[in-house]
């Protein structure tokens, strides 16, 4: 028998606070070309939503910075915003004010913390039906998993009919520390008494 505990996020710390939405998806993450960062504006051009990006283009990634030069850089502007790396403190409100985080994965990602930082911010999450994603979001309930750009592009007009409240009560429920600390203890037991 397998026994399984996810990540966690501190959700005391990441929470929606009082900030406000505004109008605007947020890309969280390497700017490359398995995270979909050509795709998100894509989507942010086609939807009319303004796309903030937060994330490096690290040097050691093969054709990253040319894609960035290619597929971001001339859309830079009012609409797309390039605001570089973020820490904890500049991702609450970051994450807590988008719309939604847009996560158009074209890799099978084994865990994004950003997404459950997101869903702790009450913020809904647009992604790939891909990887990890399938198991951190409830489809239609916390974010929209999609199989094509179509689906994207439509998911984007739907997110407000998602409940942000949703988004933050799951990611406590699921994704605290408490929840993690209680997981692992239940796993050494079982492995103590087996």
């Amino acid at each position: 028998k397998t026994f399984l505990t996810y990540n966690c996020v501190d959700t005391n710390f990441f929470s929606p606070q009082n900030f406000r939405k505004e109008n605007y998806l947020a890309y969280l993450g390497r700017l490359n070309y398995e995270k979909g960062i050509d795709i998100a504006v894509k989507l942010s051009l086609d939807s009319g939503i303004p796309l903030k990006i937060a994330g490096v283009v690290k040097k050691e990634e093969k054709d990253a910075q040319k894609l960035f030069d290619e597929k971001v850089k001339p859309f830079l502007g009012d609409h797309i915003e390039y605001i570089g790396a973020v820490d904890d403190y500049k991702k609450i409100p970051f994450l807590a004010k988008a719309k939604a985080l847009l996560v158009p994965n074209r890799w099978d990602e084994p865990f994004g913390i950003m997404n459950i930082e997101a869903l702790a911010c009450g913020t809904p999450i647009v992604a790939t039906n891909k990887g990890s994603l399938k198991e951190i979001i409830i489809n239609n309930k916390t974010g929209f998993l999609c199989d094509n750009y179509a689906e994207m592009l439509e998911a984007i007009s739907n997110i407000n009919y998602l409940d942000n409240a949703e988004c933050r009560n799951d990611a406590c429920r699921r994704f605290s520390v408490e929840n993690y600390s209680q997981d692992i203890l239940k796993i050494h037991n079982k492995i103590l008494n087996r």
